[in-house]
This record gives C-alpha cells, sequence and structure tokens, in this order.
C-alpha cells in the first residue's frame, strides 16, 4: 500500500485547513466584537441618552419651527434657552419655600416612622440589631460602642472621599457629553440617521430608515406625555396633602411628580412619603391619603397619559417593568433612569421589523401618525 497522498486527498486537505481557519478566525473576531460591545455599554449609554436629550430639543424647537417660521439652527438654540430657563425658573419661584419643606419632611419621618412602629406594635431598631447580630451592652459599652462607630464612620467617609469626588466628576462629564452630544444630533439628525441606515445592506435600509424614524417620533410622543403626567400627577398629590393637612405639600407634589417619570414604580415610590407623614395624623387620614393616591393612580393611567399621548401606543405595562429590571441589572441605576425610553425603543424596532415585515403582520407601529399605512412592506 503507497503512503503517499494522492491531489485529490492533498486538496480536500488544505480546503478543511482553510475552512476550520476560516471558522475560527470568525469566531474570534465575534468573540472581540462582543467583548467590545460589552466594555463600551457604558459609552453606549450615554449615547441613548444624548439621543433623548436630542429628541427634548426637537419637540420644543418644532413649534417655533412650524408656527412661527425660524430656522431650524435658531428654533434649536430657543429651545436649549427654554428648557435651561424652565428649571432656573422653577428654583427662582418656589426654590426657597421647597427647600423649608424638604427640611420639614427629614425632620418629621422619624416621627412618622415612631408612629408606624406604634400602630404596628414593631421595634425596627430591633429588627434591624437582629438582622446585623449586635446585642445589648452595658451603658459604659454603649458609649465606647458609639465613640468606635463614629470613628469607623469617619474613616470609612475618609477613605471613601476621593471614591465620591471621582464619581461626582464622572456623572459630571456625562452629564456634559449628555448635553452636548444631544445637541449635535438635533442640529443634523437626518446626517446622523443617513449614516446608521448605511451600515445595513441596500435592500433593507429603506426599512431601517423607517423604524428609525418611528422611533425618534415615538420618543418625543413618550417624553411630552410623561411630562404632562408628571406636572398632573405632581399638581394633584400636592393639593390632596395640602386638603389632608399634611405637612410640606409642595415637597409631597414635586416628589411625586418627578417620580412619575419611572413607568410602574414611580407612583409606588411617591405614596411612601406620603402615607409616612399621614401616620402622624391618625389613621382615618391614613386611610384617606391611601384612597387619594389610588384615585390618583387611576386617572394618570386610565384618563391623564392615555389623553396625552394621543396616537401614541402605549408600551404594554408588563414590557416597561421587565425593562425596568433587564436595564436595571445591565447598567445599574442610570439603567433604571433610562428603562422607559430603551424599553420604548426596543418595543418600536420589533415591531417595525420583526412583526410587520418578518411576520407579515399589518399593525400599526409606535410613532407612526393614524393615516400611514399598517401594512407589511416589501
Amino acid at each position: 500500500m503507497s503512503l503517499r497522498s494522492t491531489p485529490t486527498e492533498t486538496g480536500t486537505n488544505a480546503i478543511s485547513v482553510r475552512s476550520a481557519a476560516v471558522f475560527w478566525l470568525i469566531g474570534a473576531l465575534v468573540t472581540v466584537l462582543l467583548i467590545g460591545v460589552w466594555l463600551a455599554l457604558p459609552a453606549l449609554l450615554v449615547a441613548f441618552a444624548s439621543t433623548i436629550v436630542a429628541a427634548m430639543l426637537l419637540a420644543v424647537a418644532h413649534p417655533f419651527e412650524h408656527y412661527f417660521g425660524l430656522r431650524h439652527t435658531l428654533a434649536l438654540a430657543l429651545s436649549g434657552i427654554v428648557l435651561l430657563m424652565l428649571p432656573l425658573l422653577a428654583v427662582a419661584l418656589i426654590g426657597p419655600q421647597l427647600k423649608d419643606q424638604l427640611t420639614q419632611i427629614t425632620q418629621q419621618l422619624p416621627e412618622a416612622i415612631k408612629a408606624v412602629e406604634k400602630t404596628l406594635g414593631i421595634d425596627l431598631s430591633s429588627i434591624i440589631k437582629g438582622a446585623t447580630g449586635s446585642g445589648a451592652s452595658d451603658a459604659g459599652g454603649n458609649g465606647r460602642s458609639i465613640i468606635s462607630d463614629a470613628m469607623s464612620v469617619g474613616g470609612i467617609l475618609l477613605s471613601n472621599l476621593s471614591t465620591a469626588g471621582s464619581f461626582m466628576l464622572n456623572a459630571l462629564a456625562g452629564l456634559l457629553l449628555m448635553i452636548f452630544g444631544g445637541f449635535y444630533l438635533a442640529s443634523d439628525p437626518d446626517r446622523y440617521r443617513q449614516g446608521i441606515v448605511r451600515l445595513f445592506p441596500p435592500h433593507l435600509q429603506d426599512k431601517i430608515d423607517s423604524a428609525l424614524g418611528n422611533c425618534g417620533r415615538a420618543l418625543q410622543r413618550w417624553l411630552c406625555a410623561q411630562a404632562i403626567a408628571m406636572t398632573a400627577v405632581g399638581a394633584m398629590a400636592g393639593l390632596g396633602a395640602w386638603a389632608l393637612g399634611l405637612p410640606a405639600p409642595l415637597a409631597i407634589g414635586v416628589i411625586s411628580g418627578l417620580l412619575e417619570f419611572f413607568p410602574v414604580i414611580g407612583p409606588w415610590l411617591g405614596a411612601v412619603p406620603v402615607l409616612l407623614l399621614a401616620f402622624g395624623q391618625g389613621p382615618q387620614v391614613v386611610l384617606i391619603a391611601a384612597l387619594m393616591l389610588l384615585v390618583i393612580q387611576q386617572l394618570e393611567a386610565n384618563v391623564i397619559t392615555p389623553i396625552a399621548q394621543e396616537s401614541f401606543a402605549e408600551i404594554p405595562p408588563f414590557l416597561v417593568l421587565f425593562g425596568l429590571v433587564v436595564f436595571g441589572l445591565i447598567f445599574g441605576l442610570v439603567g433604571v433612569l433610562v428603562a422607559g425610553p430603551l424599553t420604548l425603543v426596543a418595543y418600536v424596532l420589533v415591531n417595525e421589523l420583526y412583526v410587520r415585515d418578518a411576520l407579515g403582520q399589518a399593525i400599526r407601529v409606535p410613532g407612526e401618525s393614524r393615516d400611514e399605512s399598517s401594512e407589511p412592506t416589501t
């Protein structure tokens, strides 16, 4: 039997080696790409936050362009001034009173917690001690324990001072990047959208362009609806707290309105200080406050938000809650802050590119106007 390889066998072996090399090379490139995307997640999150800022700027600039006929650059500059002046005006008008009422809330919360303990028959300090495993000690031991605890807390604060400063600098840098990035995107949105579209094959570019346009319009409508809902909920919560005689009604309204930005969990978080302060007024006030919060929540979910959203198709609540969990686990607190817009964009893309185009189902995608066709594109 001859040990010499035939030409056919030699060619087959060469093809096999080449195929294996190409396979492993592609696998390595995909792995490097995934690692790069994972490492770049913070930068991608800042980029997405910039698109939110751009959507806000374009939404405010649109009336200046449509009703006053201003050029886009001038309307964009005016929108930036408006968005900057609104919080400054609010601080000038209600800043001192709001600060006093927030101080009043922080002073009255300990008494409210004591009222909760008395009403429910529990001792939160004992529960905390039991959870931490600390036991009782004598008076001298308590004194030494307090001193040592204070020293240890001071050491922790000093050791983490540089970390806190670094965190603040990073947060400020991220905020500046978001603002400037938002202005750049809003100055010429078509240019950046076309840049993304060109990354796809020609036969997909029209669908990608349509999907990105729907994402932008849906994001603008969602932000406008959230602003209206936040204002309405804050006003109702503040007036309700004032009618019940709760302390610091203005602060309660501001806190409730700001927390309304977070879908699903925002109303629950906003209800906590209201109910805690109501405990200090008696069980009847607690019951009335709970009913008031329930009425506000129902009005927001069934009347205010649907009217504000108009033609915008609302995201299913479960998807919003799922998005909060997923993006919170991936990005942390910042992910929770942008979970609503991120979930909205994902919802639009899935409906546009998969449900309509891939599955061929006729649906209306969020961001489309009522007169746009919901037929699948070909």
